[in-house]
């Protein structure tokens, strides 16, 4: 399983693929959802999310994994606005469907490119410029951007933006290039492309990654901190490789990489009858110096059977609970 992942992956990165660059970026808030908890609690967008209940957050994948794994709690956020830090306390809510944390904010969406010519270097737009709201909408991703643009009819549109920690007003006039409006802007990227070794590195590291992550989320499951609706079974994985194998080879590849990652760590809980299980009777039987009695083997093995049908059986509901019939017939 590891080494499927890693080949996978160390392919992807040697290919080179972009991603979204808000992942990366600072976690500086683009816009804040109407009546959710970060409004109630008084964030606003340019506020910049330094640390949640304690733990700094360098980047928005870091900030938004721990928001996702803390629903219906209260959480302490260092929040930098202009020059000065304070704490806020914003209780999260949890998702109808998934069962996840959410606090009702987006991401920055900041300009990759400008192009030489275009209404949007006319108006002053410039790379890097994080867009608030354009004509009084609040933009959530770069891809609300277009309907508005296209829905502007030839008149001027009035763009909110984040730069350099203030806010601008910029007036921006779209203009027929033959194929419809356009302002001229893309989103930013960044470029994830590697040699032979550091693509290697980079699998090892992402896997390593999402291992810990995998092992944080199974003590927040024991612990009831996160609900089982956010666990995937046969139903949910079968709708998601569909999903992955109409958005492309390349996305069909990368679940079979994740899924065979989560396979294999599964595969190591101490529970008999999976692999863990056996490792954990022989090295229990080799400290002991002796091999455990039949009964006792046999209770271990019951006990370990139980909870992984009692895994099963959790998962499917969690699957079947998600279905649209049935979401509103069961709990």
């Amino acid at each position: 399983n590891a080494v499927l992942t890693v080949t996978v992956l160390a392919v992807f990165y040697m290919i080179g693929f972009a991603v979204d660059a808000s992942r990366f970026d600072r976690p500086i808030i683009g816009a804040v959802d109407v009546g959710s908890p970060a409004e109630k609690a008084g964030l606003v967008p340019g506020d910049e999310i330094l640390a949640i209940d304690g733990q700094t957050l360098p980047s928005w994948e870091e900030a938004q994994y721990q928001i996702l794994l803390s629903p219906e709690k209260a959480l302490d956020l260092r929040v930098r606005r202009g020059g000065e830090e304070r704490d806020v306390v914003v209780r999260s809510e949890a998702t109808s469907k998934e069962r996840v944390g959410r606090i009702g904010v987006h991401p920055l969406v900041r300009v990759g490119e400008v192009l030489p010519g275009a209404p949007a270097e006319a108006a002053g737009l410039r790379p890097d410029d994080g867009i608030l709201r354009m004509d009084d909408v609040a933009i959530e991703t770069f891809y609300d951007i277009p309907p508005i643009v296209q829905g502007a009819d030839g008149r001027a549109l009035l763009l909110q933006i984040w730069r350099d920690g203030e806010r601008l007003d910029l007036s921006i006039t779209p203009r027929d290039d033959g194929s419809g409006l356009r302002i001229g802007i893309s989103p930013k990227t960044v470029l994830k492309k590697f040699g032979p070794p550091q693509a290697v590195g980079e699998a090892v590291r992402w896997s390593w990654e999402m291992t810990r992550q995998t092992f944080d989320v199974l003590g927040r499951l024991v612990t009831a901190q996160i609900s089982p609706k956010t666990m995937m079974g046969p139903l949910g994985i079968a709708q998601a490789s569909g999903d992955a194998a109409r958005g492309g080879a390349g996305s069909l590849f990368f679940l079979v990489a994740v899924i065979s990652l989560q396979v294999g760590i599964l595969n190591l809980l101490p529970l008999v009858p999976l692999d863990g299980g056996h490792i954990a009777i022989l090295t229990l039987e080799g400290v002991a110096r002796r091999d455990l009695s039949p009964t006792v083997k046999a209770w271990v093995m019951n006990a370990g059977a139980a909870m992984i049908f009692l895994l099963i059986g959790l998962v499917l509901y969690s699957d079947i609970s998600k279905l649209d019939f049935v979401r509103n017939l069961i709990p």
